[in-house]
């Protein structure tokens, strides 16, 4: 068991993380920046719609939980290298798995940490989940 938290515990499994928070956050700007529908356009509270189509939804619902472990497990795919995985993993079947594991917690660490350090400092982290709008369009004046 000791070699297992070792394992997770080790230089090579913070370099996927944070591989896979960083890949994930700009993944996850680009297709919003190609794709602006995609956005919610409502907070959980608001009385309209938080959607503007299905693909929306299934984007915010579904997409943006699914991406970070299929990013984990794409980087398990592509690398061999012992740093990252140990002695112990050998197979590319066994590394998928683990990268797509390290890749789950890495999203769940970083919303973790986001917010305890809102909490202690007030600094405002970007959140890779944020189902809000990143750029809130101001309103023209009235010409004339």
């Amino acid at each position: 068991m000791e070699d297992v938290v070792a394992q997770f515990l080790s230089k090579g499994t913070a370099v996927i993380a944070l591989t896979v928070v960083m890949v994930g956050f700009f993944v996850k700007r680009f297709v919003e920046l190609a794709w602006p529908k995609l956005r919610s356009v409502a907070k959980e509270m608001d009385p309209k719609p938080m959607y503007t189509n299905k693909a929306a939804l299934w984007w915010n619902t579904i997409g943006l939980y699914v991406l970070p472990v299929f990013l984990g497990g794409l980087f398990g795919a592509l690398t061999k290298d012992s740093f990252f995985y140990g002695p112990d993993i050998k197979t590319t079947s066994a590394r998928v798995f683990y990268a797509g594991v390290v890749g789950w917690f890495a999203d769940v660490i970083y919303e973790i940490i986001q917010k305890a350090l809102q909490k202690t400092t007030g600094v405002s982290l970007p959140n890779p989940n944020d189902r809000t709008p990143s750029v809130t369009p101001t309103p023209m004046p009235p010409q004339g």
